[in-house]
């Protein structure tokens, strides 16, 4: 790591890192390794973004980063290998538009996630610098005091336990010795296995397609917002190099999983039978004039299940109504 003679553009820690014409790389002890790319000065990048905004990004690069390292002491020869987090102006423009967040859920199951798998790595409880800057990035939180204030909620809570807390004079990190308590061993598990609820559902669709893009960002996004249910996908961490664990946690601990057919598109079969295979509640839709066209008709493999159409003479607040009343149908804890 060069000198820390910059600021990051997403902490704003200071940092090292270098530069040029069209990118500039940075190298945070929070974030980790990333690259800013585009044609804007760095701090032009995510000028005027909020600290929410900010903590998704910080939290983003962290995730990539340290995949990358964990890819160099293991044999990946089955699967992509990782890359560090390119911060674009696509990205920028996601976050700056609401459409990228880690909610206080989010950022309690990435805590319990991120304690579990040390303690196993390491045998035993952890020295875990719970109100650092990088741990704050490592679970998606806002800021250190913003970390600190949850640990201290999923003691509470019961599920983290640790000694009494330790701070050292003249540092801003706090220090403890962590791990879990038979509740949070439980809720690490049912995240593992695919049987925790964590208050969103995912959408599996075709990246980029001129179709279903407007059903998701104007009709499915806004319509699962009111219900309290967030609405991802992947587009958010889908640069190269990204490991399938990622995309198979996300639905592991999503509420629901909705699967678009228009596109015929071979992840989006892949992620709805994993989460049948999880028992998730899975909801198939497809565009009416796809299905009807038998050289674009999907698969025949789906006409086992149920699939609510969208488009033809159907209004959006039809498919809506249809689609949650679908979802309702399933025998699962869904409150919409």
């Amino acid at each position: 790591m060069s000198g820390a003679d910059r600021q990051c553009p997403l902490c704003l820690h200071q940092c090292g890192g270098g530069g040029g014409a069209w990118a500039h790389w940075f190298d945070c002890d929070a974030c980790g390794e990333f690259l800013v790319k585009g044609y804007f000065k760095a701090d032009e990048a995510t000028g005027g973004l909020t600290v929410t905004q900010r903590s998704w990004l910080s939290h983003f690069a962290r995730t990539k980063s340290d995949l990358y390292e964990s890819s160099l002491t293991t044999d990946s020869s089955d699967s992509p290998t990782p890359t560090r987090a390119v911060i674009d102006p696509q990205l920028v423009k996601q976050a700056r538009n609401g459409d990228l967040a880690v909610t206080r859920a989010q950022q309690a199951a990435n805590a319990i996630r991120h304690i579990g798998d040390r303690v196993l790595e390491e045998g035993g409880s952890i020295t875990l610098p719970y109100g650092s800057p990088r741990f704050a990035a490592i679970i998606g939180a806002p800021n250190s005091g913003s970390a600190r204030e949850l640990m201290g909620e999923l003691a509470t809570a019961d599920k983290v336990k640790w000694n009494e807390p330790a701070y050292f004079t003249g540092g801003e990190e706090h220090y403890a010795h962590a791990d879990l308590t038979l509740a949070g061993w439980e809720q690490y598990e049912e995240m593992k296995h695919g049987s925790h609820d964590g208050g969103y559902g995912f959408f599996a669709w075709q990246f980029g397609s001129s179709r279903t893009e407007p059903v998701f960002n104007d009709v499915l996004k806004p319509a699962f917002e009111e219900q309290g249910y967030p609405l991802r996908d992947m587009k958010d961490l889908s640069q190269p190099g990204l490991i399938d664990n990622i995309m198979q946690d996300r639905i592991r601990n999503a509420s629901f999983v909705i699967v678009d057919l228009t596109d015929g598109n071979h992840g989006a079969y892949w992620e709805g039978g994993f989460a049948q295979a999880l028992e998730k509640p899975v909801v198939y839709i497809c565009q009416q004039e796809v299905f009807d066209e038998p050289k674009t008709r999907p698969h025949f493999d789906t006409n086992h299940y149920t699939i609510v159409f969208w488009g033809a003479d159907k209004s959006n607040d039809e498919f809506v109504e249809e689609l949650i009343a679908t979802l309702r149908r399933h025998p699962g804890r869904l409150d919409l």
